[in-house]
């Protein structure tokens, strides 16, 4: 670790080798954030748009700490709804990934 990269290859593509089991929420507070180094940059945000459902986003470009020019440039979506019906509750969590090198 100890880099800041966040298309680093020398720790792993967290988009495609990480499993975690995560609190799923109905809310999420609004954010936006910039991480940036002479490397790599990734723009993540997230919402809500309803009572009941988030969005997130993520996008990175960068060489990934490669010692050639690789440029890749990687999307990742998420978002959760929850659907209330009787004394039952469905979450739904959606995922999208699209990634270019």
């Amino acid at each position: 670790m100890g880099r800041s990269g966040r298309l680093n290859v020398l720790e792993g593509n967290n988009a495609l080798n990480l499993a975690a089991t995560r609190g799923l929420r109905s809310y999420l507070n609004p954010f936006l954030t910039l991480t940036a180094d002479y490397r790599d940059v990734t723009l993540t945000g997230g919402m809500t748009p309803s009572a009941n459902s988030w969005t997130a986003m993520e996008g990175s470009y960068g060489n990934c700490f490669m010692d050639r020019l690789e440029h890749r440039k990687q999307f990742k979506f998420n978002g959760g709804y929850i659907y209330h019906g009787g004394d039952h509750t469905l979450t739904l969590f959606r995922i999208a990934y699209l990634g270019y090198g």
